[in-house]
Parts: C-alpha cells; sequence; structure tokens
C-alpha cells in the first residue's frame, strides 16, 4: 500500500494537473491525500479523475483558501468517519487483506 499526500497549493490550472500526473506515475500510490487544493468540490472531483482517480471524497476550499481531496484506487476501500476543513479521518480496508486501519489526513494553520 502506497499513499502519497502533498500541498498541492492550487490545482486551478491545467498545468498543476498535469504535474500531479507526472508525479502520480512515478509513485503510483493507492491513496491521495490533496492539501490546499483551493477548490470548490465539484472542480476537485475533476481534477481527480483527471489524475486516474475514481474513487475519492473531497472537503471544498474556503474562497481561496483551504481545501482537501482524499482520492483511492479501485483496489481499496475507504470508509469515511468524519471531516471538517481541517482533516478527513477515515478506516481503509485492502481488498486483497481482512486487515482494516484508520487513516486521518489534517492541514492546518502552522501558527
Amino acid at each position: 500500500m502506497k499513499i502519497r499526500s502533498w500541498n498541492v497549493r492550487g490545482l486551478g490550472k491545467l498545468r498543476a494537473i498535469h504535474r500531479l500526473k507526472n508525479k502520480l506515475r512515478e509513485v503510483r500510490p493507492n491513496i491521495l491525500f490533496l492539501l490546499e487544493t483551493k477548490l470548490s468540490m465539484v472542480r476537485m472531483a475533476d481534477a481527480r479523475r483527471k489524475c486516474g482517480f475514481s474513487c475519492g471524497f473531497d472537503v471544498s476550499a474556503n474562497g481561496s483558501c483551504g481545501g482537501l481531496s482524499l482520492a483511492w484506487t479501485n483496489d481499496t476501500s475507504v470508509s469515511i468517519l468524519s471531516f471538517s476543513t481541517f482533516h478527513i479521518d477515515v478506516v481503509v480496508k485492502e481488498k486483497d487483506s481482512s486487515c482494516k486501519w484508520r487513516l486521518t489526513d489534517f492541514y492546518g494553520n502552522p501558527v
């Protein structure tokens, strides 16, 4: 299981999505957490699909601040436990395993 977390600082431009796709080709993560996307849920879902992830959960940005996205591959089962503008908390189950584990991704002001 490979997990990648990345502060993308905005995915509003096609160039940023192309850069993300190139990075993902190298790593091929099963789970991807993007923070500070600065996108609405609709635009983030579109960007996520362009990167090859049909499964995911998005939290909209508040104006031009924040925005979270958790994406996963089809061979991974994810159940959302809770979320806010600062975190996404899930339970993950791999298809070929009976093991479940918890993943909490978060982002906040460093001050």
